[in-house]
């Protein structure tokens, strides 16, 4: 199994255009390609670490519009994380943290209509306790 998700990784260099927040997700918009997340991301950035429900959560999280994706990390021992130079979202889910059966899913609406999905026990969350 290889380390990142190649269509992550397709993120990088991307602009992260919108942050939509949905009932009870949040979708990262990159101008096409569209990452929804059923679980809620940490943001870190270089002066704290805010999770939703903590005060300036969605500034924090708004704070990275118009900025590009320098790093995509799809690995058991981090989870999903994409890299906004210092700054950071990640994802690293536990039973809890889910609202449905799905961590994650990118769609690049692209010609071909790829995506891909990230659900528990498979792939960088295959260990857990699901």
């Amino acid at each position: 199994m290889p380390d990142s998700s190649r269509l992550l990784m397709e993120l990088v260099t991307q602009t992260l255009s919108s942050v939509v927040f949905v009932a009870d997700y949040v979708q990262l918009d990159f101008n096409g390609p569209r990452l929804s997340c059923f679980v809620w991301p940490v943001v870190r950035t270089s002066s704290t670490e805010v999770r939703f429900g903590d005060p300036g959560y969605r500034d924090a999280l708004c704070s990275l519009l118009m900025r590009d994706v320098t790093e995509a990390i799809d690995r058991p021992e981090r989870g999903i994380v994409l890299g906004f130079g210092d700054d950071e979202i990640w994802m690293k889910a536990s039973a809890d943290d889910l609202v449905g059966v799905e961590i994650a899913m990118l769609q690049m609406n692209n010609d071909a209509h790829e995506w891909d999905i990230w659900r528990p026990g498979e792939g960088s969350f295959e260990h857990g306790d699901w």
